[in-house]
């Protein structure tokens, strides 16, 4: 991966080089030139010397001003800008459009060509041909025309050399163009093929470690002596440490192709910041820590947000508090300010009293592969992408992620992001059912069909559902689904594997729904890379249970499906 990165790196890097070392020297050159020999004949009043020269240094600039995008634009605008001002002067004072007019289309042209890409430099040239051969007709047919200049013979001389600048102008721009158009297809090849292995990638490693992680968390259910507890919690802790790497990675390529997705849903902040904090909480005091949590009074219950990476993003910043504290506190706290009369922005603040960092390292804190200083990777771990990650997706929702910190004293982080007001806030209860007395109320009793063609994470699905009371028909494909459905079977959801030979989920899940409109469809796949919330809900599925299966979230999913009342529900996915 790093190959392909640095890779890409590399052919930006030359199609940048390339424009600025030939545009540059090129348009100062010829407006050197032009404005050299202009003075040279004597066509040129003061006024015009000075709107030349100034175009001469504004062109000049043209290699430092295409290291930006939007001083590029202003550079071009300006340059257009007194070119055509130095036009119409010149015309309006008699100096002449031939010995002023010519030339400048030429820059105009240049510019075009640099800043605008092919179709500004076509457009350019479309315009220049057509104002050199209406002159030319001028002065053929128009004998005192040639009062414009000195005599015909300096007339038709001056259009042979603009003619030639205007076509030695054109081939190096034309031919830089098309390094620079075969530069980006290369990346753009690139990056597609490092997608698609990543995806293929990532659906094979999720397969087996599935398997891993499942039979693990079957095993711990069943009475086994400490010593063996010990060895499956070793052998759960590292899946989960891959599981979270690839996540990672894959987030990382995500960020970079531009494809990352927010899927926001209405949900309750407050509930799922406390659960968070019931999730960490052994974590926090099994180093000794306390755990204190703020919620201001003010918080509304019922927003529209995206939940997943919501967690996601205070998932990075409470390991990170846990992971560099080794006394006192750790605090969450959240609290919101008003927009609009629908929106609101959320602060979520994480604040520990741990080892702190200096300015030097916070100013790299979110760049890849970063966790301050290089010591602290080898005594605390991780990949460094975390944060990185996780400002990526505050930025994708509206807001950020700021740091203040002292060395020594502590850190304190917080994520900013926009919400809206659920229209059903007012309707909502102030007490809520926690997860796992939902999943018991919910789930016992509950006829599901799992629909897998690898007999591994059938098993485990079958196992771990089986915990929670709900009885499993298991189907290979998408046709042995369908002929189960058909023979009279009734159920209450379907657990729907994509990729699938003979029948795939999508076109399984397309056939249910003619005749079994309401009922609910999970996906649960390992291809969580290539599919998100909006594609799924576009192939009529329900819900995205991710592989490697987690109990706990696999539950929380399925309790916000059952909980619709027997209607279809809004899209819930596990993260």
């Amino acid at each position: 991966m790093n190959d392909d990165l640095d890779y890409s790196d590399d052919l930006r890097a030359s199609a940048a080089h390339r424009s600025r070392a030939i545009a540059g020297p090129i348009v100062a050159g010829l407006a050197a030139c032009v404005v050299g020999y202009m003075s040279y004949i004597g066509y040129l009043a003061r006024v015009d010397l000075i709107l030349n020269i100034l175009l001469l240094v504004t062109l000049s600039l043209s290699p430092f001003a295409a290291r930006n995008a939007k001083l590029a634009n202003a550079h071009a605008a300006l340059t257009i800008a007194l070119a055509f001002v130095l036009f119409i002067y010149s015309s309006l004072a008699g100096v002449g459009v031939m010995n002023s007019g010519l030339p400048v289309l030429i820059m105009i042209q240049m510019a075009a060509g640099i800043y605008l890409g092919m179709r500004g430099l076509r457009l350019a040239t479309g315009l220049l041909t057509v104002f050199t051969v209406a002159l030319v007709l001028k002065l053929v047919y128009f004998p005192s025309a040639t009062e414009l200049a000195v005599g015909a013979g300096q007339v038709y001389g001056r259009i042979f050399q603009f003619g030639l600048a205007f076509l030695a102008v054109h081939w190096v721009l034309s031919r830089n163009l098309i390094e620079q158009g075969r530069l980006l297809m290369q990346l753009e090849r690139s990056n597609t093929h490092k997608s698609e292995f990543l995806a293929h990638m990532s659906h094979e490693i999720r397969t087996p470690l599935n398997g891993i992680l499942g039979m693990a968390q079957a095993i711990k259910t069943r009475p086994i002596d400490d010593k063996t507890l010990d060895m499956v919690d070793t052998i759960v802790d590292s899946g989960e440490t891959l599981n979270t790497v690839l996540n990672d990675v894959l987030d990382l390529s995500k960020i970079e192709a531009g494809k990352l997705t927010i899927a926001p849903t209405e949900a309750d902040l407050r509930e799922t910041l406390q659960r968070m904090a019931q999730l960490w909480k052994p974590s926090i005091e099994e180093k000794g820590l306390q755990l204190r949590i703020e919620i201001a009074p003010d918080l509304p219950r019922r927003l529209v947000f995206d939940p997943v990476r919501v967690r996601q993003c205070v998932t990075n910043l409470l390991s990170n508090a846990v992971k560099f504290t080794d006394r006192g506190r750790i605090t969450l706290a959240v609290r919101s300010e008003g927009l609009d009369t629908d929106e609101r922005q959320i602060f979520i603040e994480v604040t520990d009293t741990g080892i702190g960092m200096s300015d030097e390292v916070q100013a790299r804190l979110f760049q890849p592969f970063e966790q301050g200083e290089k010591y602290l990777t080898r005594r605390y771990g991780g990949t460094g992408l975390g944060l990185t990650i996780s400002r990526s997706l505050a930025m994708a929702m509206g807001g950020d992620i700021v740091v203040e910190s002292v060395p020594g004293q502590g850190s304190h982080f917080t994520l900013s992001f926009v919400t809206q007001l659920a229209d059903t806030m007012d309707a909502v209860a102030d007490t809520e059912t926690s997860a796992s007395e939902a999943s018991s109320t919910d789930l016992a009793g509950k006829r599901l069909l799992l629909v897998d063609d690898v007999a591994t994470n059938r098993l485990v699905a079958r196992h771990l559902l089986g915990l929670e009371g709900i009885e499993v028909v298991e189907a290979v494909n998408g046709r042995d689904a369908l002929e189960k459905i058909e023979n009279g079977g009734h159920f209450d959801a379907i657990l729907m594997d994509l990729h699938m030979p003979v029948m795939d989920g999508a076109e399984a899940t397309r056939q249910i729904r003619i005749e079994h409109p309401d009922l609910p469809v999970l996906a649960m796949t390992a291809d969580v890379v290539a599919l998100d919330p909006a594609k799924l809900q576009a192939l009529s599925m329900d819900g995205l249970i991710a592989k490697p299966v987690e109990r706990g979230a696999m539950c929380e999913t399925l309790s916000a499906i059952f909980s619709n009342g027997g209607t279809r529900p809004r899209f819930r996915q596990t993260g």
